[in-house]
C-alpha cells in the first residue's frame, strides 16, 4: 500500500492505492470532486461548507462489473465528514443525515458514481 500525507483540505489525510493499480487522476482533482459534491449537498440543505473535511482517500479496483464499470476498473474512494444527506429512503419518510460518509469516483470519468453513510 502507498500511503502519502496531503494538505488539500485541512487537515492533512492519507492516501493509499491498492499494490498493482494504474490510476489517472490526481489526488488533488479526486478531493476537488468529492468536496465540490459535498459543498453542494450543504447549500442544498441551507447549511455552511464549513467543517467539510477529508479523513481518507484510497484508490482499489472495481468488483464485479456494473452498467457503470468495468470489472478491475480503479475506483477512488473519499471518506469525509460534513452534511451527507439522502432524500432516496422510503416514500413521505424524511431525508437521512449523517455527519460523516463517502463517495465512490470512477477514476477513468472523474465520475461520482456511489456515496456511503453510515
Amino acid at each position: 500500500m502507498l500511503v502519502v500525507s496531503c494538505a488539500a483540505v485541512r487537515p492533512s489525510y492519507s492516501v493509499s492505492v491498492e499494490p498493482g493499480l494504474t490510476v489517472s487522476r490526481s489526488v488533488e482533482s479526486v478531493a476537488a470532486v468529492a468536496v465540490a459534491q459535498l459543498t453542494a449537498m450543504a447549500q442544498e440543505q441551507g447549511l455552511s461548507s464549513d467543517g467539510i473535511e477529508i479523513t481518507d482517500i484510497s484508490a482499489s479496483r472495481s468488483g464485479a462489473p456494473t452498467s457503470a464499470l468495468n470489472a478491475g476498473a480503479a475506483i477512488w474512494t473519499v471518506r469525509m465528514n460534513g452534511p451527507f444527506y439522502t432524500n432516496r429512503g422510503p416514500r413521505g419518510a424524511a431525508p437521512i443525515h449523517e455527519r460523516t460518509g463517502d463517495f465512490q469516483i470512477d477514476d477513468a470519468s472523474g465520475q461520482i458514481i456511489g456515496m456511503g453513510m453510515p
